[in-house]
């Protein structure tokens, strides 16, 4: 059996394999500006995601590199019910740009048991970060929670 170590070197070379460093440009258009990317399309990473399904190590260790790609891989390979209220937190005031804020509540946070409990004090944490982006997806949020649809579906 491989160690994570390995099993992370295995991904991040064909993450460099399917990437496509002329897409970065391409999606900074849409407020989408990583530190770090391959340029890997959805597609590619949902495969890999589905070869890795449910381990939380393998998850863990791949949000640290702080890869476009491998954070979003990260939210796509943990498992929900390893997930606890630490790393919800931790995880969401590294949100840099909106991307990996949608894939990281699509993918695993809003399978969660907490979420919708997590997901007003969370945002009012990401609104108080000296951070613009942070500030526009925290603002999003709160607006989208605190609709009086969610609310009433929220009190179902």
């Amino acid at each position: 059996m491989n160690s994570i170590r390995e099993i992370v070197d295995v991904i991040q070379k064909r993450l460099k394999t399917l990437g496509d460093p002329d897409k970065i440009p391409a999606i900074a258009k849409y407020g989408i500006t990583p530190e770090q990317a391959f340029g890997v399309k959805a597609p590619h990473l949902r495969a890999i995601a589905h070869e890795y399904r449910r381990n939380r190590n393998l998850a863990l260790a791949l949000w640290k590199i702080n890869n476009r790609e491998t954070r979003i891989l990260a939210t796509m390979i943990d498992d929900p019910k390893q997930l606890t209220e630490d790393p919800m937190e931790t995880w969401a005031m590294e949100f840099e740009y909106w991307e990996i804020c949608d894939q990281t509540f699509m993918n695993l946070f809003e399978k969660h048991p907490l979420a919708w409990q997590k997901a007003i004090p969370v945002a009012e944490k990401i609104a108080a970060l000296d951070s613009k982006s942070a500030c526009w997806i925290a603002a999003d949020a709160l607006r989208e929670l605190k609709s009086d649809a969610v609310q009433k579906r929220l009190k179902n």
